[in-house]
């Protein structure tokens, strides 16, 4: 830059700068389609609640700042060239928005399925951890039975259950542009594309939350540590208690397909979970999570006032019994649970440590519009008995 000023007066110098200062205004309007970029993603982070402060006074001046600086490199002979701008695979991507002959061109419009984490998960931010890089949790076990007094007391012990970290991992995607291709779309397109990493985020989030489920009678350890070591689904759970036997009441694992009978099978084994020392605990089966492939099956159990497996027209026992819950993100086509929906909501966590952040910056050397999206959270649970899972065979 030093040398392009070489050999040129001091008066010229001043007269180029008062030409850059008078024409701050249309370097602004010049940016103005990337600032309308920051406001899009300013607002689809707001969706969120999230602050990105990209359209403050601040980052208007840095983007006219930007623009100026670009105004003296033009001055001085230091432009991009023009065969590098258009030789990126960027403008490559949307070579169609440029094409007028095209009649129509849309941004896919399909309905979003719906949001159902808040269905399952109680959902924790960094404010329910005393510390932000993981969410953990314990239980203190239960007393044993009341033995008779013989003149001295009998002390008992309360022992302490698994523990259970729940570690974030990060998500990121994002979206780039060249200017001219977005100065140049035709049809509208560019300027409502970051919106859909608001969608990306909302559908991401649904499968990985599913993911309890489908990887249910397998150690997963995407985001959970369990000192248990066992499967949420699992015909060997433990105890820390010494002494007891899990014999009864610690298996919550069948493999029977769903029907009225495997419902009331389901039910008859649910009921009879046990605690820490093997006692029994209420449990209130209320709650059929299915995929849809087994709707028809689930409602007609659950729905018919008749026992649907019989002639006779014998009373339904299941009628209005259970709410049903579809899920399309449960991969398998036949698997099923039943849960008790109060207990579950105390069980399951996803631990939202941030929540979708929204970004946008221009890459100064090669003018490339980018948008970032960044978030940080994980799912798990701290206990079983809230569920019967059917991996069926």
């Amino acid at each position: 830059m030093v040398s392009r000023f070489a050999g040129r007066s001091q008066a010229t110098v001043l007269v180029v700068l008062a030409a850059l200062l008078s024409i701050v205004d249309v370097s602004s309007k010049a940016m103005a389609p990337w600032l309308q970029r920051v406001k899009e993603s300013a607002s689809v982070a707001a969706l969120f609640g999230v602050k990105t402060g990209a359209s403050s006074p601040s980052m208007l001046g840095a983007w006219v700042g930007t623009a100026a600086i670009a105004l003296l490199m033009v001055a001085f002979g230091t432009e991009p060239e023009h065969g590098v701008l258009m030789g990126t695979a960027v403008t490559q991507n949307w070579q169609d928005l440029l094409d007028i002959r095209f009649a129509r061109l849309y941004n896919q419009r399909y309905k979003q399925l719906p949001d159902m984490l808040a269905r399952f998960f109680r959902v924790v931010g960094p404010g329910d951890s005393p510390q932000r890089a993981t969410w953990r949790s314990s239980s203190a076990g239960e007393f044993g039975d009341v033995p008779e007094f013989n003149g001295t007391v009998t002390y008992d012990d309360a022992y302490q259950g698994y523990d259970v970290t729940v570690t974030p991992k990060q998500y990121a995607s994002g979206f780039q542009v060249e200017r001219i291709a977005f100065d140049h779309d035709e049809y509208g397109i560019l300027d409502k594309k970051p919106k859909g990493l608001a969608t990306a985020s909302q559908r991401s989030r649904q499968k990985r939350g599913a993911q309890v489920f489908n990887n249910a009678t397998s150690v997963d350890t995407t985001w959970l540590s369990n000192t248990e070591n066992v499967a949420l689904a699992s015909n060997s759970h433990t105890t820390t208690a010494p002494g007891v036997s899990t014999s009864t009441g610690f298996d919550n694992l069948v493999t029977t397909a769903f029907s009225a009978t495997a419902l009331a099978a389901a039910r008859i084994q649910m009921v009879n979970f046990r605690d820490d020392r093997a006692n029994r605990i209420a449990i209130n089966p209320s709650l059929i999570i299915h995929p849809p492939d087994i709707y028809d099956q689930v409602h007609e159990v659950v729905r018919s006032e008749g026992n649907p497996e019989t002639a006779n027209n014998a009373a339904n026992v299941h009628y209005n019994a259970y709410q049903a819950v579809e899920w399309f993100y449960l991969n398998d086509v036949n698997n099923w649970g039943l849960a008790d929906e109060t207990m579950m909501k105390d069980s399951l966590v996803m631990y939202d440590e941030l929540s979708p952040e929204f970004a946008m910056v221009e890459s100064f050397d090669d003018l490339i519009g980018k948008w970032r999206l960044y978030e940080r959270y994980g799912f798990g649970h701290d206990d079983w008995r809230w569920l019967l899972w059917a991996q069926v065979s």
